[in-house]
């Protein structure tokens, strides 16, 4: 079993190396067939005292099969019993990414409530400390999101314009999330204008992330949401027709897809909302 073990965090890792570069079909189709020999190595070594860092290397590990397979509730499970084995197990990195993905793995289950936030709350604390960007752009989105369905609307502006701050630094896709998600705070707060101006800047710049590790950071299809929130904004501005066809087009561009989460987003975001109104 301790060998079983080893060998799938070994899998596992190099199955990470290739998220890296892999289109996200691709690499489920090559990987998927890993995932129950990692829940026989993690019902292993998490109940053994002395498997602790295998077990803790093997879930950050798993993270995008996990994620890949929509599996948010067994995420949850394990990130939590990892988290729960003794410190000395784990380093600041994977602490790190444990917390992470405990937390998008709970907007997916439970929703943004306080459990939630403090997740995103822990991330953004520990990216600090440790000066990752990465995870500090993804633990401003998630409080962001949170605000934003709270209702904290000048809140969550705040946090898209400290996202876009940061974002200057690092990536332009980094940069047009922040857009997108500056647009979607001055859409809820009545600036239709000032939204249209962010969406299109964004549209008019983003590229889709061509491999798995980068769609995975912000969980949605970002042009997809983008395009959502456009169609709003037409509408409210006095274009029906406009924000039929954009909202229509959107959700035919999901389907055809297959990204079941992103699709989601599209129904409730814009295909619902212009179909009713």
């Amino acid at each position: 079993a301790e060998r079983h073990a080893r060998q799938c965090r070994v899998a596992m890792e190099a199955a990470n190396l290739a998220w890296d570069g892999s289109p996200p079909e691709r690499w489920l189709a090559r990987h998927r067939h890993l995932v129950d020999d990692v829940r026989a190595a993690l019902d292993f070594s998490l109940r053994a005292a002395d498997q602790a860092p295998t077990a803790v290397a093997l879930t950050v590990a798993s993270v995008p099969l996990w994620y890949q397979l929509s599996l948010f509730n067994e995420c949850y499970e394990h990130t939590g019993r990892a988290l729960r084995l003794p410190a000395a197990a784990r380093t600041t990195a994977q602490d790190l990414r444990l917390h992470a993905a405990t937390a998008w793995s709970l907007m997916q289950i439970k929703g943004f409530v306080r459990e939630t936030e403090d997740a995103w709350t822990t991330v953004l604390g520990l990216s600090r400390d440790s000066g990752d960007a990465e995870y500090q752009l993804r633990a401003l989105w998630g409080l962001w999101a949170t605000r934003v369905n709270a209702g904290g609307l000048r809140a969550s502006l705040a946090l898209a314009q400290e996202f876009s701050v940061l974002a200057r630094g690092t990536s332009e896709t980094d940069r047009c999330v922040g857009d997108r998600m500056a647009g979607h705070s001055l859409h809820l707060l009545g600036d239709q204008a000032g939204a249209h101006v962010h969406l299109e800047r964004m549209l008019a710049n983003y590229v889709s992330p061509a491999t798995g590790s980068q769609a995975m950071r912000y969980i949605f299809d970002q042009r997809a949401l983008a395009r959502c929130f456009l169609a709003r904004i037409r509408w409210l501005q006095g274009f029906p027709d406009e924000a039929r066809r954009i909202a229509w087009e959107v959700t035919a561009d999901e389907r055809a897809r297959g990204d079941a989460l992103s699709l989601c987003q599209v129904l409730v975001q814009a295909a619902c909302p212009i179909g009713l109104m």
